[in-house]
């Protein structure tokens, strides 16, 4: 399962000793790109599961295990897409007067104490439920113990910068883009109540070669609530 970053190691992108890796083909720079998550997930399947995968992949983890089928796929049997993230905040999804605000806004975040506060207020247990109940589209499946799993990686060292890191990188693959290129067999499923990935948008990506699912009264997170 492609997502999140959990009880993973955090390497503080803002206080690294180290450089930077190189921008990669596709702009992106920093500990955290796309390409840098495909190497890893390819390298997991090769240490760890040793045998080509089918990848499930909700959200951001969408590109990162489309990704990684365009870079090897003689890793990957299939990849099964749930509500993979349009990113809608890509610059090349941004009119041109929109980029330089854009740009400004993350500047914001990832380089003034503002970013910390934010992270802050979204860290702490009546916004993750909150944002839960909308994610789930079923308030009654959101769990202490959910909530719990969510908010105890986000109070480890290092877990604000890899969080600001990653929303403020608007460069990298597309999913259209990753459609056309990828060579395994690819099936979408979409939660039709997804608030932040709607699927209207979602139906346009049914134009690329692969099988699509809608979900109803499922939110973004519809892999964990399918059989229910």
């Amino acid at each position: 399962m492609a997502a999140g970053f959990g009880y993973s190691d955090k390497r503080c992108p803002l206080h690294r000793r180290e450089p930077l890796p190189a921008a990669t083909s596709s702009g992106e720079a920093g500990l955290f790109t796309f390409h840098t998550w495909s190497r890893q997930l390819r390298a997991f399947i090769q240490e760890v599961v040793r045998e080509p995968a089918v990848l499930l992949c909700n959200s951001a983890g969408g590109e990162v295990g489309l990704q990684a089928a365009i870079d090897d796929p003689s890793l990957v049997r299939a990849v099964q897409l749930f509500d993979i993230s349009l990113r809608c905040q890509h610059e090349a999804k941004q009119a041109a007067w929109q980029r330089p605000f854009m740009a400004a806004a993350q500047r914001l975040l990832h380089e003034t104490p503002l970013g910390l506060w934010y992270f802050a207020h979204l860290a702490n247990r009546q916004t993750v439920r909150s944002l839960l109940c909308r994610c789930y589209g079923r308030p009654e499946a959101v769990t202490e113990e959910l909530v719990e799993s969510l908010v105890a990686p986000a109070r480890q060292p290092g877990a604000a910068q890899v969080f600001l890191e990653c929303i403020c990188n608007s460069r990298g693959p597309l999913p259209e883009e990753q459609l056309q290129a990828v060579r395994v067999p690819v099936g979408i499923v979409w939660g039709e109540a997804d608030p932040w990935e709607r699927v209207e948008l979602g139906r346009q990506l049914a134009q690329y070669p692969s099988g699509g699912q809608e979900c109803k009264g499922r939110g973004c997170i519809v892999h964990l609530l399918v059989h229910a």
